[in-house]
């Protein structure tokens, strides 16, 4: 991760192991996060944040692991389950590093 400049971020990926649909999707999961946090808009944001969370799933379920274990379902529902406990005790963990 490089900055140019004060106002712009450029991402930099090593995607030789990754197929152009993981290419795809992290693309648009970047795109859409920038619409999110830029927006001011209640509908552009919810529909977003569902959005970002659905590209997310997308992104769990293209792993390598995913295709080798069959798994990609249950890890879904524990990440679902542990959001839904951290929303619920009203935690959000920030990283700021």
């Amino acid at each position: 991760m490089t900055q140019d400049s004060k106002n712009d971020l450029l991402l930099e990926f090593d995607t030789n192991d990754l197929s152009p649909g993981q290419i795809r999707l992290i693309r648009n999961y970047y795109s859409t996060l920038l619409d999110i946090l830029k927006t001011d808009q209640e509908q552009g944001y919810f529909e977003g944040a569902a959005d970002l969370l659905r590209i997310t799933a997308a992104l769990i379920k293209e792993a390598p692991f995913a295709d080798h274990s069959k798994k990609s379902h249950q890890a879904l529902e524990y990440a679902m389950e542990t959001l839904q406990e951290r929303i619920q005790i009203a935690k959000v963990d920030f990283y700021d590093n």
